[in-house]
């Protein structure tokens, strides 16, 4: 028994690993594919260590990962010697596209277009080297284009004729389209206490337009969205005698009620409590109704918010009742607001517009205070607001590809006279590196108009910066210009930027780097000359997890800052600053 257990510890004994042979491949991308590659590793410049079963199953791997780029004839054996296992790569050559071969038998142009279309976005091209994933993707590729004009029961099949002497690949694609159909009748199934009419209305195509798979899937993103079902299934029946293709959507109506409870630190907010308490049913209705709680040493919120979805033409109007007292560095105030508006999802884009009123109920300043009228201090403002968000990203809470960017318009009347206008554009930009690293940058800029001067402009709708959202390394608002008596005055302009490289560090962590830069201006004009900008740089950790990225940035201000002291300022987020 105990040469038994020596024999086991010896053969699960790790030993350091090396690729030899690769030509095509670098160590970096062969080890990325393996998932051996991790920064800290290279950081400290340790050695990957490997047990024989690992090694073992990573000479599979890598046999795989070449068969499946096109090196046919690779071998890969394995050697070991008493501290290492070495694994050598004998790659042969890599097989090339002869040719690709699309066979179907319509006549129709609506067919021979969408293969002329889907053949662009191929990766797929004759001569060059045959990748087993293009070969796959492009089958995919002729199903979606054919599916999304008409043809929901489109076949394709794939053949890959390999010529070892040759090192090449014929590659045959048999299209057999079917008969093209238009969307027919759609019937519910599993309602019980929402409203079809409702539902409807989340519906994507028309009906007797041209069938589209696209269309459908967005249906069922859609019905998933609302959260009102735990699972959502769309059948797509026969053509009918008309060449229409009836839809069965069938329906799991999950838990309408729900409760969150979510806790942060920063040092801004210190310790951060935010409850809410949610129904998305209200007497067999599909209504949203809702109260959040939140609490920190920045703003204690209360508020109660009631949605109709999807009620008046895919419009979803809402109203919302909030109060809150907020605790800024030169001061604290308490205000209520009453909110009535409408919003629209138009697919990539998302459009709200909302009427506001707003009632300062009680502002206390320290000394110094800033430039500001009596009447300004706790007036009366009534406002208009209009939002347009147009996402592109693949994520929400982790985008590595694509762009978010948004417009804020807003219209107000203060009841001392006053009359201004506020505008903001955000423009986001995500750019997908190799091996999961993504570069992410922002820029955003405001400006406020007025025929008034800003002592008349009451003191929450100024500009101000700094927190963990603009700039990570200053205390939250406390950057605009100052006042003769060195107060926080605010600001007519607001320019702020970002950028942020993000990367894979070890298992399911991330890891960031950031520089943020930004200034609020005395004037409207955000690039006008004079206050200097504040700068900030640092770091962050991001743990992956089902619900998306959690983490923490530590962020050093570069410049001093009269009202933000320390050198650095730590922040805890849900997905990343931005």
């Amino acid at each position: 028994m105990t040469l038994l257990a020596q024999e086991a510890i010896e053969e699960s004994k790790a030993k350091q690993l090396s690729i030899s042979g690769n030509k095509t491949f670098s160590n970096v991308t062969l080890l990325n594919f393996l998932g051996l590659d991790f920064s800290k590793r290279k950081i400290v410049k340790e050695k990957i260590k490997v047990t024989e079963p690992e090694c073992l199953d990573i000479t599979d791997n890598l046999f795989s990962f070449y068969r499946k780029e096109g090196f046919f004839d690779v071998s890969i054996e394995k050697n070991e010697s008493e501290e290492a296992f070495e694994i050598a790569v004998n790659e042969g050559f890599p097989y090339t596209v002869l040719s690709i071969e699309f066979i179907y038998n319509s006549d129709s142009e609506v067919v021979q277009q969408d293969i002329l279309k889907a053949k662009e976005s191929i990766k797929l091209k004759e001569g060059e080297r045959f990748r087993v994933d293009d070969y796959l993707n492009a089958k995919v590729i002729l199903e979606e284009t054919l599916g999304n004009d008409g043809f929901p029961f489109v076949n394709v099949s794939e053949t890959a004729e390999v010529d070892s002497i040759k090192k090449s690949v014929r590659v045959i694609y048999k299209i057999d389209e079917g008969k093209r159909a238009r969307f027919g009748k759609t019937n519910f199934q599993g309602i019980i206490h929402s409203e079809e009419k409702i539902l409807r209305r989340f519906i994507k195509y028309d009906e007797g337009e041209y069938f589209s798979s696209s269309k459908v899937n967005e249906t069922k993103d859609a019905l998933y969205k609302s959260g009102l079902f735990d699972v959502v299934t769309i059948k797509v029946k026969k053509i009918d005698e008309n060449g229409n293709v009836p839809l069965n959507i069938i329906l799991k109506e999950g838990r309408h009620r729900k409760i969150k409870v979510s806790i942060g630190y920063g040092s801004d907010e210190k310790f951060r409590f935010q409850t809410q308490f949610e129904t998305l049913r209200l007497f067999d209705r599909y209504l949203n109704a809702g109260v959040t709680l939140k609490r920190s040493s920045l703003e204690e919120i209360y508020e109660v918010h009631l949605l109709f979805p999807y009620r008046y033409n895919d419009f979803t109007p809402y109203i919302k009742a909030k109060r809150q007292t907020l605790h800024w560095v030169q001061t604290d105030f308490t205000t209520t607001i009453l909110t009535a508006g409408v919003q629209k999802d138009f697919g990539t884009y998302e459009m709200t517009l909302d009427a506001n009123f707003e009632k300062i109920n009680k502002i206390e300043f320290t000394y110094p205070s800033p430039q500001i009228k009596d009447s300004a201090l706790t007036p009366d403002t009534i406002s208009l607001k209009f939002n347009l968000v147009r996402n592109k990203s693949d994520s929400l809470l982790d985008p590595h590809k694509g762009s978010i960017s948004s417009l804020y318009l807003e219209s107000s009347r203060v009841s001392n006279g006053t009359l201004f206008s506020k505008g903001t554009l955000d423009l986001r930009k995500y750019i997908p590196i190799k091996a999961e690293k993504v570069l992410a940058f922002k820029l955003r800029v405001s400006s406020l108009i007025t025929r008034d001067s800003l002592s008349e402009i009451p003191y929450p709708y100024r500009f101000f910066t700094g927190g963990q959202m603009r700039l990570r390394g200053y205390r939250f608002s406390s950057i605009s210009p100052l006042s003769q008596d060195g107060a926080l005055n605010g600001g007519k302009g607001s320019c702020e930027g970002s950028i942020e490289y993000r990367f894979p560090f070890r298992d399911n962590f991330k890891g960031l780097l950031f520089f943020d830069s930004g200034r609020v201006t005395k004037t409207n004009n955000p690039f006008s000359r004079g206050e200097p900008f504040k700068s900030d740089a640092g770091f962050g950790l991001r743990y992956l997890t089902p619900v998306g990225p959690v983490g923490m940035d530590v962020a050093f201000k570069l410049n001093k800052a009269e009202y933000s002291h320390s050198n650095f300022q730590i922040a805890l987020f849900i997905g990343y600053s931005f």
